[in-house]
């Protein structure tokens, strides 16, 4: 880059018109501008740069930053990025090469970025298209998927310094890129800091440029994930928060430089849902804090998964034991995804009436317990009723007879009623324990419900996931190919400009050497002089390349040095020619240079028929090779058939969970019923 003030965009927009000239990425000198109602290329102004959209001949599209501000040290930023993301490759982000003279502008070179153009939404607008078109599932997979660029930019020791909206965009696919790498931090750069600070409606207020550092992302990553685990939890609340769809989620700078008077974050953290909770908890907690004391995202454990609802068996299902649908992998998800949970239903099902505390014997035995004390009672009167009888009896035998035949009726009586009492007593505290028993095993089959939907969702999270590096790994094979192809292309254009050089080398050439040097070719030299020159062996315009004057001697004191001219053979020997002075060398150089002027005119501007059809055929086996293998990758690339492939996977697994869970099910249904009865008896 040559120093001094950068070009204007009317300047850089001048230069785009001609791309073949302008640049020296091989890509770009073929690529096509997006062009204004005018014709001229369209440039998208910034702060500091003009980015050019461009199409290259393969259809990729890429957008060109031309610098129109010199910002300290972000030049040598870019530089370092590029080769930093170069070598890390991510999934999660787009081309970005940094080219330190990529771009010529009225004969200078200046600096360019080349990055890929993403076709893509910003978040905001997909969340908005979700929410309306009742998606939270795809809320919870955008988290999860956004929550590991997260955990991958740390883990390559990267902070990206301004998380938000406008940076993180959805493709139609649901894929996440992560763009604008200006205010990135890693090791590095840590000499090298940026004054930028993020947007305020995802950082804390007190963000300053001296946070640059592996901190930057805590407050901002978290937010967004939250915020995304929040409105899938309760969709109205997008719609409410904001219903202008601003650059923000569910809260923004107005919420976190006040909370106290913030009502979104008071409802927030006054919400049914734990989840909307947690992003009302992290706020309220964490903006106190400085960046590098907030908890890093990375380090905190996973929300658990939603507990699956237990899905009622389909009329026509089979037994609780039916096998799971048969479904063949594709090999790209084949071992990808864990093997199917164990569940136990079956066992657990079978083990449930074998209890002492559960099952029909509680509900019938429950029963019994329950109306022992009233048979107790029938029984205590029909004893008196045969008591007195017994004393009626005795009557004839004598007052004596009489009391002996009541108290022993009596005494019976008591007897009999004080065992029964005993044993309603017995029963009623057994009626009590069952009822617990119950209890825990509904609490055990509960949990288990929830166990085997955890399971079940680590399962789909490893196949969104298997999906999601498949589709990346195609993609990354795609690029592969057209680089290749491209650097193909360039070697091709690049040997082809040599070799027209070299003829235009030998036109003038050939030139030169026709033309004799005679007194009065050059105004100035005598016979005399063109004879020392003849005796030099300069005859011709092709036996010099060119003169260079030394400081010789002052002719007077305080005038300035005589120049010394030496003629240079073309072989890069000098040498000095009697009676040649700086006057006459002058002259001689400017015969020489008219007669190249004059030979360059016509000059051929294109190689020969010949020497292009020997150039396309060295060529063309190499070309069509990788185009052949580019458009197979192409085709491959689409993700078409890998969706499928996941949406067929994720119906075999929630048929699997379905399957899995219905004997627990069942049994919960069991308990419950049996729960019911048990309490009932156990009040009366």
């Amino acid at each position: 880059m040559t120093p001094g003030r950068l070009p204007t965009g009317g300047q850089y927009q001048a230069a785009v018109q001609n791309p073949g000239r302008c640049f020296t990425d091989p890509v770009l000198r073929d690529a096509v501008p997006q062009r204004t109602a005018l014709g001229l290329p369209k440039p998208i102004s910034g702060n500091f740069a003009s980015v050019f959209p461009m199409t290259a001949p393969s259809g990729e599209r890429y957008a060109v930053k031309c610098f129109t501000r010199d910002v300290p040290h972000q030049l040598q930023r870019y530089e370092l990025i590029s080769a930093r993301l170069h070598a890390l490759r991510p999934w999660w982000g787009t081309d970005f090469v940094f080219q330190p003279e990529g771009v010529r502008v009225e004969g200078v070179a200046y600096p360019i970025l080349r990055m890929d153009w993403i076709e893509a939404v910003s978040l905001t607008r997909w969340v908005d298209a979700v929410v309306d078109a009742g998606g939270a599932d795809a809320l919870d997979g955008l988290a999860d998927r956004f929550d590991a660029v997260v955990a991958e930019l740390a883990a390559a020791g990267i902070a990206h310094g301004d998380l938000q909206h406008g940076n993180v965009l959805v493709r139609d696919d649901g894929e996440l890129r992560i763009i604008d790498y200006d205010g990135m931090y890693f090791p590095g750069l840590a000499g090298l800091p940026s004054d930028e600070v993020g947007h305020p409606n995802f950082q804390p207020p007190g963000r300053t440029p001296a946070d640059y550092g592996p901190a930057m992302d805590r407050f901002s990553a978290r937010l967004i994930s939250l915020s995304l685990r929040a409105i899938a939890a309760d969709p109205p609340l997008w719609d409410r928060f904001n219903p202008d769809h601003e650059e923000y989620l569910l809260l923004d700078q107005s919420d976190f430089a006040d909370p106290l008077a913030s009502k979104h974050l008071a409802e927030i953290l006054a919400h049914d849902d734990a989840r909307v909770r947690g992003l009302g908890t992290f706020v309220r907690d964490c903006l106190p804090l400085p960046l590098e004391a907030m908890p890093d995202p990375t380090a905190r454990t996973a929300a658990p998964p939603k507990a699956a609802a237990a899905a009622p068996a389909p009329a026509d299902a089979g037994p609780a034991s039916a096998a799971a649908p048969a479904s063949t992998l594709p090999a790209w998800l084949s071992g990808r995804i864990a093997a199917r949970p164990a569940t136990g239903g079956a066992e657990e099902a079978a083990g449930v009436g074998a209890g002492a505390d559960a099952g029909p014997v509680a509900e019938g035995g429950g029963a019994a317990r329950g109306s022992a004390m009233v048979w107790a009672l029938r029984v205590l009167v029909a004893l008196a009723v045969a008591g007195l009888v017994a004393a009626g009896a005795g009557i004839g035998t004598g007052a004596a007879g009489v009391a002996l035949g009541g108290v022993a009726g009596l005494a019976v009586c008591g007897g009999v009623a004080y065992v029964l009492y005993r044993r309603g007593v017995s029963g009623t505290a057994g009626g009590g324990a069952r009822v617990g028993g119950l209890e825990r095993r509904r609490d055990e089959l509960d949990a288990r419900v929830k166990e085997i939907g955890a399971a079940y969702e680590v399962r789909r999270r490893e196949a969104r996931a298997a999906f999601d590096a498949e589709v990346a790994g195609r993609v990354r094979r795609r690029d592969e190919l057209a680089a290749e192809l491209a650097g193909i292309e360039g070697e091709r254009r690049d040997e082809g400009f040599r070799l027209l050089a070299a003829r235009q080398a030998a036109h003038v050439a050939e030139r030169l050497a026709s033309v004799v040097l005679a007194p009065r070719e050059v105004d100035g030299l005598s016979t005399l002089d063109i004879v020392h020159l003849k005796a030099a062996g300069i005859t011709r315009p092709s036996d010099f390349s060119g003169i260079v004057y030394r400081a010789g001697h002052r002719s007077a004191p305080g005038a300035r040095p005589l120049q010394v001219p030496y003629i240079q053979r073309p072989d890069g020997t000098e040498i000095k020619v009697t009676g040649i002075g700086e006057a006459k060398a002058r002259r001689l150089e400017w015969w020489r240079n008219r007669h190249v002027t004059l030979a360059r005119r016509d000059q051929p501007t294109r190689l020969p028929p010949g020497d292009e059809a020997d150039l396309d055929a060295r060529y063309a086996p190499r070309l069509a090779s990788v185009r052949e293998a580019l458009t197979r990758a192409r085709s491959h690339a689409d993700a078409h058939g890998p969706r499928e492939d996941l949406t067929r996977a994720l119906a075999r697994l929630d048929a699997e969970q379905r399957d899995a869970q219905r004997p627990v099910t069942e049994e919960r249904t069991r308990v419950g019923q049996a729960l019911q009865a048990a309490r009932a008896t156990a009040d009366g």
